[in-house]
């Protein structure tokens, strides 16, 4: 009995040291010695059920919109200037340098209407950028000084507009192009503007400043030619600078795949 009551003690003094030991208790010795932990259990590391993570997630991810916040946001697929984007633009203001060569005034107050259809995505790995259009134009530009009251004609340009990977607000542009029109400058016996068809050189730089994701304001600085390329002489052609301003508006944009 002795032997037995020295072992069992020897167990109990023991017995705080299996606490801290690697391998676990049996049921038994569980049972026989509780053991009250010196440290608590570590938190799991994500509690929440797979479901509700992947919810929480989505709901964190960037909104593929068109965000002109703080960290200016867009995708890609959902930006304005992508492939196959239509867009309408109307435009107006003033031509009145006359560059020459005759010295005769040839002042007009352009209204254009521009049909847009852009021709590639932005592409941030090569050389050019930004994104191309094809661009329709429909001139009306009354006379106001010069051997002339109207010319009317239309117009095929090519822009392209820069950095549209990047610049997502204030977009930079450039096209060039060419067209025919009529003008009844050839009924004033004018020097310049010998015929009624005249065909159109049309060259210009201005920018798209998005007002809204879809709507933009845009000013422009415009050089025209008007001559009929050798159909009549004399042939005095008539070459002007002016400015445009106007609205463009892109329709409904692309939307995320």
């Amino acid at each position: 009995m002795a032997l037995a009551g020295f072992v069992l003690v020897g167990l109990l003094i023991s017995r705080p040291t299996l606490a801290h030991a690697e391998s676990p208790l049996t049921p038994g010795e569980r049972a026989l010695f509780p053991i009250e932990p010196n440290e608590p259990e570590s938190p799991p590391v994500n509690s929440e059920p797979p479901a509700e993570r992947h919810l929480l997630e989505a709901a964190q991810m960037p909104h593929a919109e068109f965000d002109f916040g703080e960290h200016n946001i867009a995708r890609p697929q959902n930006d304005v200037y992508h492939r196959g984007q239509w867009g309408v633009s109307y435009l107006t203001g003033f031509y009145g340098i006359n560059l020459g060569p005759a010295p005769i005034p040839f002042s007009m107050l352009p209204e254009m209407v521009r049909f847009h259809r852009v021709f590639n995505d932005p592409r941030p790995d090569r050389l050019l950028r930004g994104s191309f259009e094809w661009i329709f134009e429909l001139d009306t530009l009354p006379v106001v000084n010069g051997p002339a009251s109207i010319v009317i004609g239309g117009s095929f340009l090519v822009r392209y507009n820069f950095r549209t990977d990047t610049m997502k607000r204030l977009v930079f542009y450039g096209q060039m192009g060419g067209g025919g029109m009529f003008t009844d400058a050839y009924m004033y016996r004018s020097m310049v503007l010998s015929t009624g068809f005249e065909f159109i050189i049309h060259w210009g730089i201005g920018f798209n400043y998005f007002l809204t994701d879809r709507l933009a304001l845009t000013a422009e600085w415009s050089y025209l030619h008007f001559s009929n390329g050798g159909i009549l002489l004399p042939n005095i052609g008539v070459n002007q600078m002016g400015g445009l301003i106007g609205l463009t508006y892109y329709f409904k944009r692309r939307k995320p795949i």
